[in-house]
């Protein structure tokens, strides 16, 4: 007996689809805000860190990756225009003790070591893409996420529209 199947989808492409859409929705919101703390859309301002000042030739990390603009450091104890002469220290990035990349602050010396400095300064979030063309492939990651979910949808109408 000929049955006209026009117009249904069995239960296997109906779960397959439904699957497939609840991962896709799922997983698009963790993978756009992952993308977008990865390309720099969360740029950090650090106001007076507190920081005790380390031995010297000893470092110590401090928040953020990518270090953007010149930092600031001051005396704790005095309350205006305290700043640690620049020769007491370095401020740069390079692998911290937790062997990523990271913002580090280096004693080299001074009347400083081992008192409270305040650090000023902004920097993009761990986990920031430093090479342009990697923070731009990763901007096609939620579109193809989208674009993937929405082919799992329109699965059983193409299906079924093209005989396949």
């Amino acid at each position: 007996m000929y049955m006209n199947r026009k117009g249904e989808i069995g239960i296997t492409e109906f779960l397959v689809v439904f699957i497939g859409i609840i991962v896709g929705l799922v997983l698009f919101v963790p993978i756009g805000q992952f993308v977008g703390t990865a390309t720099g859309a969360n740029l950090a301002t650090y106001s007076n860190q507190s920081i005790t000042m380390p031995a010297i030739g000893s470092s110590a990390d401090l928040n953020g990756q990518e270090l953007v603009g010149t930092p600031v450091v001051t005396n704790s104890t005095i309350t205006t225009g305290g700043r640690v002469p620049a020769t007491n220290f370095t401020i740069d990035e390079r692998v911290d003790s937790q062997g990523l990349k990271g913002v580090v602050l280096t004693s080299k010396g001074g009347d400083y070591v081992g008192s409270v400095v305040n650090i000023s300064y902004q920097s993009y979030p761990d986990g920031y893409i430093d090479n342009a063309g990697g923070r731009s492939m990763a901007l096609l990651i939620p579109i193809f996420v989208a674009l993937a979910t929405m082919v799992i949808g329109l699965m059983p109408s193409v299906r079924e529209k093209f005989g396949y």
